[in-house]
Order: C-alpha cells, then sequence, then structure tokens
C-alpha cells in the first residue's frame, strides 16, 4: 500500500479541496458516531490560497472527531466553521462543518483520515478530548463522482502527489451523501 502523507499518524489521510471560483464545501460524516470538537483558531487572514499557517489545533487547526463503533475515528480537520459540539450524537451524512484553511493548512481544504485507538476502551474518550490525534491512521474507502461516474477510491491506493507527480489528480465531486 501507499501512503500519502509523511508521517504515521496520517499515512492514508487525504486532502479534498474545492476550486477556489466555487464556495467552501460544506461536510458531511462518513459514519454515525460521537463528537469531539476542537474550534479555537480563527480563519488566517489574506487570500485563502495564500495563508499564513499557524500551529492553532496542534496544526490541524479546527477539526471534527468522530468516535464510531470499535475505536475507529474520522477525523476532519482545517474547517472554518463547525456545526456539532463534544459529546453530542452525529448521524451518518449530518452536516459536520465548512472547508477551511485554519492551522497548517496553506490553502483551503478538508484533510480527513480515519484512525484505529490504541489501548483500552475505557481511555477512548480522554484522548480524543485533546487537539490532534492518538490513533494510528488506517486505510479506509470512499466514493466520488468523476465526469459522471461513480467511483469507490481506497485511500491505500493513493499517493502524495508532492511525492509522486506522475499520479493523475482526481476530480469529481466527493459525496458523504452514499
Amino acid at each position: 500500500s501507499k501512503a500519502t502523507h509523511a508521517f504515521r499518524n496520517m499515512l492514508y489521510a487525504i486532502d479534498l479541496a474545492t476550486p477556489y471560483d466555487r464556495p467552501s464545501s460544506t461536510i458531511y460524516a462518513s459514519a454515525s458516531g460521537k463528537a469531539f470538537v476542537f474550534d479555537q483558531c480563527a480563519d488566517p487572514p489574506g487570500r485563502p490560497a495564500q495563508t499564513n499557517v499557524a500551529n492553532c489545533g496542534l496544526g490541524y487547526g479546527n477539526h471534527v472527531k468522530i468516535l464510531h463503533e470499535g475505536g475507529y475515528v474520522s477525523f476532519y480537520a482545517h474547517l472554518t466553521k463547525i456545526f456539532v459540539k463534544t459529546g453530542g450524537q452525529v448521524a451518518k451524512n449530518q452536516r459536520i462543518g465548512i472547508e477551511g484553511a485554519t492551522g497548517q493548512a496553506a490553502h483551503r481544504h478538508l484533510h480527513w483520515d480515519v484512525h484505529r485507538l490504541p489501548g483500552p476502551k475505557s481511555r477512548w474518550e480522554q484522548t480524543l478530548k485533546v487537539p490532534g490525534w492518538g490513533g494510528i491512521s488506517v486505510p479506509f474507502q470512499f466514493n466520488v463522482s468523476i465526469s459522471g461516474t461513480n467511483k469507490v477510491i481506497n485511500s491505500d491506493e493513493l499517493a502524495c502527489r508532492w511525492l509522486d507527480m506522475t499520479q493523475a489528480t482526481l476530480s469529481g465531486t466527493y459525496s458523504g451523501r452514499d
């Protein structure tokens, strides 16, 4: 399998960006679970494509973590606005935030990852109450529509564009509503 990012805690993460000639995308939960929210980062000044990066939220900016069955957690980072609260139950396909450039983003996008939490179940929620991650990145699947054709993408079949410039750029519409 390939890695999309260089760090163990985000090996299979993907970055999804809306073109700047369109409004920021609304982000929806990929599965049901309990929300853990960090929303203390201000929107960066300047043109969104060339923002000043900050370590707010440990570099993830405003982010939502959703704890699912079995210790799996979906992670949505760099949000400009968040619609859910810590401790709240989130339903699959529920609106959770707006794509942004908070934290170490440098451009508007959604950093999306799935993690498996280590250790006993009794410690999972405590781990999720602090900014950033406490788990290990695991491969996941998602659906996209590319030129009107629906396709399932495996995150471990993608590579970092900065490391593999021969990789085709995915251009399509992501929908968490499937």
